[in-house]
């Protein structure tokens, strides 16, 4: 064999290798999204394909989020980002498409119905002035949206759905992941339904209600201590306390991200405890599981 038959061989070959080698074997994917359980959700279906930037850290408060310069340099040369719906998207989206003109936008939370922010509606509402209905019928919508298996199914597959648009060549992967992932958050689903079957109709206190979507899901009331970062007032509190009383509850929830002041005062008044549940951790499957233990043993 010629040297020359040699080169073009291995010329050929390195053409083969070139066009038919996945991407992720010379580059991941930069992707960005808002918070970790999101980032666990990305990481699920994209694997080793991607490398998955998060903007909201543990113990931030996603209400009054704002990027950090070293962030936004992260931004300008992702590939995409996975909007999730929160608050702080609104004013950050705009200055993406001048920063990054080639970055893609993903709504994840398309097809998702946004619920408006729950209230204590209900407790005393006899009591409710005309200008506090007013505001309440205000209340900006509920954007805890991945706090519920359902709701996780549709933000999955919006993932899956862009990572094979965008990446082609890896579409069988994405796509092997998605259904491996979804047989797990459909198994989840099956055992908090059964968990929390006997508790359908009951009642759960939680100081920031990060947990309407999973209590509709679950045939539960969530009744929120806090609305949309106001603290309750004095008659919501006494109000709060009687509920408590009556249906005999004795958890008030809390979320790591917040002061826990307000409800230990709370939990001291009805003779209670406060337990922490992070609507915001990373490994979404295990919180999942631990979230319906401990919803299951405070609702009343």
């Amino acid at each position: 064999m010629s040297k020359i038959t040699k080169m073009m061989i291995l010329i050929l070959g390195f053409i083969v290798v070139m066009f038919t080698t996945p991407l992720h074997a010379f580059q991941k994917l930069p992707v960005v999204v808002s918070i970790l359980p999101e980032k666990y959700l990305v990481g699920r279906v994209g694997g080793d394909l991607v490398n998955v930037d998060v903007l909201i850290q543990p113990g931030a408060d996603p209400h009054v989020f704002e990027p950090k310069p070293s962030q936004m340099k992260i931004l300008a040369k992702a590939k995409i980002f996975f909007a999730l719906g929160l608050p702080f998207e609104d004013s950050l989206l705009p200055r993406l498409k001048t920063l990054n003109p080639d970055l893609n936008l993903i709504h994840v939370d398309e097809g998702i119905f946004i619920y408006p922010m729950e209230t204590r509606s209900g407790i005393h509402d006899h009591e409710r002035s005309e200008q506090e209905n007013n505001d309440n019928k205000r209340l900006p919508g509920d954007t805890h949206i991945w706090n519920s298996p359902g709701n996780v199914n549709r933000i999955v597959r919006n993932v899956t759905s862009a990572l094979v648009r965008l990446d082609p060549l890896n579409r069988d992967i994405y796509l092997d992941n998605c259904f491996s992932f979804l047989f797990e958050v459909d198994e989840i689903d099956f055992s908090l339904r059964e968990m929390l079957f006997e508790k359908r109709g009951s009642k759960f206190l939680v100081f920031h209600p990060a947990w309407g979507y999973f209590a509709r899901e679950y045939g539960l009331v969530q009744v929120p201590v806090e609305i949309e970062g106001k603290e309750a007032k004095p008659s919501d509190i006494q109000a709060l306390i009687e509920l408590a009383k009556k249906d005999k509850i004795e958890v008030v929830l809390v979320s790591p991200q917040f002061s826990d002041k307000s409800a230990q005062v709370l939990a001291r008044e009805i003779k209670g405890r406060v337990v922490k549940i992070d609507p915001l951790a990373e490994n979404w499957l295990e919180n999942m599981k631990k979230v319906g233990q401990i919803i299951r043993e405070a609702a009343k």
